[in-house]
């Protein structure tokens, strides 16, 4: 009986164990979905790279910074300025609807 509790407990530790990781990775998957080209209305806005850097083209301004998950927004950070965004993911991740937070201008990007 000792033995079947001690094998039990240990299983139940292991398992414990290997499901935390996958809380870390959920949080890197956030990132990791922005990752590529979005495009609106059929030109390039944002380029979201691996290493947190993006690019953002409006007409002939190119803007680059860096983005981060912080408190459940996406935040761009360009020079010192950061501008927070609500964001959500449809369409298997293929669409991304940004909410500016400060004034609530929505605007929708597909993934090329």
């Amino acid at each position: 009986m000792n033995k079947t509790l001690i094998i039990i407990g240990v299983a139940v530790l292991l398992v414990c164990v290997g499901l935390s990781g996958c809380n870390e990775k959920s949080g890197n998957s956030k990132l990791d979905r922005l990752i590529g080209t979005w495009m609106e209305n059929g030109e390039v806005d944002y380029i979201f790279e691996s290493d947190r850097t993006f690019t953002s083209f409006d007409g002939p301004i190119t803007t680059a910074g860096t983005y981060e998950i912080k408190d459940e927004k996406l935040v761009l950070t360009v020079g010192g300025i950061s501008i927070s965004y609500n964001y959500s993911f449809s369409n298997n991740d293929r669409t991304l609807t940004m909410t500016m937070v400060d004034t609530n201008i929505i605007h929708v990007y597909t993934k090329q």
